[in-house]
């Protein structure tokens, strides 16, 4: 099996699982996202990662990204987050 591939959003807290996920075997981050173009193409040429996105909407679109970490304040995000009945997991879910 491949690595996973990666996106990020949030480049405030989402830097440290940057650094995190780059540094973990089966991991590769290939998409960032980020509202501020200096702080996501800074990151971006930082990390060699080519694939930059404003909003939430447009990474989730990308269909080469298999998961994405969500660095964001839920209410800024765009997301929904529900509890799943009966566990401690959480579904996500964008209004795209």
């Amino acid at each position: 099996m491949g690595d996973v591939r990666l996106g990020i959003t949030g480049l405030g807290v989402g830097t440290w699982h940057l650094e995190s996920f780059k540094a973990t075997p089966g991991a590769e981050v290939i998409a960032l996202c980020h509202i501020d173009a200096s702080r996501l193409n800074g990151r971006g040429d930082a990390h060699g990662i080519r694939r930059r996105y404003p909003s939430v909407q447009e990474i989730l679109a990308d269909r080469d990204v298999e998961a994405v970490s969500v660095c964001l304040p839920t209410p800024s995000s765009g997301l929904t987050r529900r509890r799943w009945p009966g566990t401690s997991m959480w579904k996500t879910s964008a209004a795209v």
